[in-house]
């Protein structure tokens, strides 16, 4: 035995059987870090433009750069600037344990 809706009205309705939910109101645009919900306004960015008159010359750059070093000439920068730390640490160690 099949069970039959006695209200014909919402058998052939598009709308659901239950009554419908407005809308949610519409979130605010504020200049300002998200704050209990609201969100920030969109902000556009303005563009940047980088104009350059010249390439620099070599010579410009390596007075940016500084010279030229070999692989084992900074090797050896790096080991003597570790050196110098090491030192600086073990003699703060002494001074703590005296």
């Amino acid at each position: 035995m099949n069970i039959v809706p006695q209200c014909p009205t919402f058998l052939y309705s598009f709308f659901p059987p239950f009554p419908l939910l407005a809308a949610p109101p519409v979130l605010k645009c504020l200049p300002a870090p998200r704050i209990a919900g609201l969100l920030s306004a969109p902000v556009k960015a303005a563009p940047v433009e980088v104009i350059i008159d010249r390439e620099p010359t070599f010579d410009e750059i390596l007075k940016q750069l500084g010279p030229l070093r070999s692989i084992e000439e900074m090797d050896a920068e790096i080991a003597a600037s570790v050196d110098e730390v090491r030192r600086k640490y073990d003699r703060i160690l002494r001074e703590r344990r005296s």
